[in-house]
């Protein structure tokens, strides 16, 4: 067994096991998911190690104000990446799914014949789950394993309807879409010292702004011309105090949030990882099965 570590995702290869041959297209599904997904991270990367956002300032009133900017989106390759990702994670569970019920139909009598409703089981609380899974007809082995799967939300399989989610959005609805967070902190307003004005200095509270991927356009322009998808304003400064805006020790941290059916579900660069992670441990337990019935026929398929 060999094991790639990317990142925080593990990625574990095996090599001279027993084999199903019908689960090979699941695998390769599975493998496309995470390429994308990485093709994604890979674009994200860039992304934030740009120049994508600025401060800005505003003196032409009596009050000054300082803010930041959001100059440049979160790049809709990525999220087509993402909707590609997702597609393949959801693939490899139908092809799971439809691989053991169309082995279990043939040993139906009469033998069974597949429709539009033999995929991988997802449903919305554990009765309507465990239903979906009785109405595949498996055998006992496998129904067993697609049980435990526990494939709806609040389950041990909760990853998985994510997935299900994510991709009816992408297919259906919307362009995967998902939230970039900025928070401000450590930036100061600043008083030099005057003739009788002690020098003085306000730690301002953290600031946050927010921008979706989803805005490809904008109507707001900042006074050098760029657009701007995303802006917040620090409390503003009248223009006699003689105050100003210091940012050279603040610091910004980046979140971009993956948005689910309900709403944001998390850091894109963390749930991503743990959806494929699910999706791999939905062939790994396939696998085990297909093995068991490999072995118990007498028949062995190495690599």
């Amino acid at each position: 067994m060999l094991t790639l570590r990317i990142g925080k995702l593990i990625m574990v290869i095996h090599v001279n096991r027993i084999r199903y041959p019908n689960l090979d297209s699941a695998e390769l599904k599975w493998r496309r998911g995470l390429n994308f997904y990485l093709e994604a991270q890979n674009i994200i990367d860039k992304y934030l190690a740009s120049k994508f956002w600025d401060y800005t300032a505003d003196g032409r009133y009596s009050e000054h104000y300082y803010g930041i900017v959001i100059t440049e989106n979160i790049p809709a390759d990525a999220m087509m990446a993402i909707g590609d990702a997702v597609h393949n994670l959801r693939s490899c569970l139908d092809h799971c799914a439809f691989q053991f019920w169309l082995d279990d139909a043939s040993k139906k009598n009469p033998p069974k014949t597949p429709d539009s409703r033999v995929h991988f089981p997802i449903g919305k609380d554990r009765q309507s789950f465990e239903k979906y899974v009785r109405n595949l007809d498996y055998e006992v082995d496998a129904e067993y394993a697609f049980q435990e799967m526990e494939a709806f939300p609040g389950g041990a399989g909760s990853q998985l309807s994510i997935i299900s989610d994510l991709d009816n959005i992408d297919k259906h609805r919307l362009l995967t879409s998902s939230s970039l967070n900025i928070t401000v902190t450590g930036a100061v307003i600043r008083r030099n010292a005057g003739p009788s004005i002690p020098a003085s200095e306000t730690i301002l509270p953290p600031t946050t702004l927010w921008a979706n991927s989803a805005e490809r356009y904008t109507s707001l322009i900042d006074r050098m011309g760029r657009f701007v998808y995303g802006y917040a304003n620090f409390p503003p400064i009248a223009a006699r105090e003689n105050k100003q805006l210091d940012t050279s020790n603040a610091k910004l941290d980046f979140t971009i949030n993956l948005a689910g059916k309900h709403g944001p579900i998390g850091d894109i660069r963390k749930i991503m990882p743990i959806l494929i992670d699910a999706a791999r441990n939905v062939y790994e337990k396939c696998w085990f099965v297909a093995s068991n019935r490999i072995r118990a026929s007498g028949m062995t398929d190495t690599i």
